[in-house]
């Protein structure tokens, strides 16, 4: 399962303008996102969306996947705490699945209100509108309201929209890494990379490439036969690299790696002063647990014991 409250926290820390898809704004106004810390009573909120144009509000955003029937007295309570930066400030609570919504009255019927600077979205209804329209933040965002029998049927086209679209390259990239580290999350043990690559069409079969057709065109069938024969060769020696301790041990050695590579994301997040240091610990104990068991795992395959139960 993806952690939705630290995957949606990296997406906006990376591409803060993507808050312009869920509210009302002026094209050329540009955010930058963080984490603020209110020090009076060490409360550290979610996202505070901040505009370059000081005329607008700032957005505090919670980003909500799951429930909790206090979370619009948490919303609104943060939005209040913000008062010192002396602007005007909106609130906004997005749900992950509406029935994580609690619709606490009066707050529920206030956020209906477009006088209010209170309102609530819900992700999946987001998810379908930038579908719609094509937009590639939707390949990214239904990872976090997806089931595990739709992946299949969704996770193809959702690529495709991320690595066809007309984002600069930068960004372009940083989804198409966001998207898959998201879900590999998702399937966690069910398929492995080449599996994963496979569903999504990544690599092309040769014998549809453009290059391979024009080859053959000219160099005929006998070329197409070396082809096949050295397409067989290398499956055969593919076969014999991956018996079943030589794969499990490459596993357990990669699992390791990512987990390793999570917690120092989160340390560095840490570091810049963008989650707390209660945040990190809470965030990175599940990780340093998981990362220890693995090591024991791997310890007892390399003597030849059996890792897993």
């Amino acid at each position: 399962m993806v952690r939705s409250d630290i995957a949606i926290f990296e997406l906006f820390v990376n591409h803060p303008d993507l808050i312009k898809t869920f509210i009302t704004t002026r094209p050329d106004v540009h955010y930058t996102m963080r984490a603020e810390e209110i020090k009076e009573v060490t409360k550290r909120l979610d996202a505070v969306f901040i505009p370059d144009d000081p005329s607008l509000p700032l957005i505090h955003m919670e980003f909500q996947g799951y429930s909790d029937p206090k979370i619009y007295y948490r919303a609104v309570a943060g939005g209040c705490m913000l008062g010192y930066l002396d602007r005007t400030i909106n609130v906004c609570i997005m749900f992950f699945d509406k029935e994580q919504d609690p619709k606490t009255p009066p707050l529920y019927e206030w956020a209906m209100s477009p006088l209010i600077g209170l309102s609530v979205i819900y992700l999946p209804d987001i998810v379908e509108q930038l579908r719609l329209v094509k937009n590639p933040a939707a390949g990214l965002l239904g990872l976090l309201t997806i089931k595990k029998k739709e992946i299949a049927a969704t996770a193809p086209q959702d690529y495709q929209l991320i690595v066809r679209s007309s984002l600069p390259r930068r960004i372009r990239e940083n989804y198409v890494k966001l998207f898959m580290y998201w879900l590999m999350q998702l399937l966690g043990d069910e398929m492995d990379d080449q599996e994963v690559r496979d569903m999504l069409g990544i690599l092309m079969p040769i014998e549809d490439t453009k290059a391979y057709k024009r080859i053959a065109k000219v160099v005929g069938v006998k070329y197409e036969q070396q082809l096949h024969e050295k397409d067989e060769a290398l499956h055969k020696k593919d076969e014999a690299l991956h018996k079943k301790d030589e794969a499990l041990h490459k596993n357990l050695e990669h699992q390791i790696l990512k987990e390793k590579a999570n917690i120092d994301r989160f340390k560095l997040l840490k570091d810049e002063g963008q989650i707390s240091k209660e945040l990190f610990v809470s965030i990175t104990l599940p990780m340093k647990q998981e990362l220890a068991s693995l090591r024991k795992q791997l310890r007892a395959q390399k003597k030849g014991k059996t890792p897993l139960s």
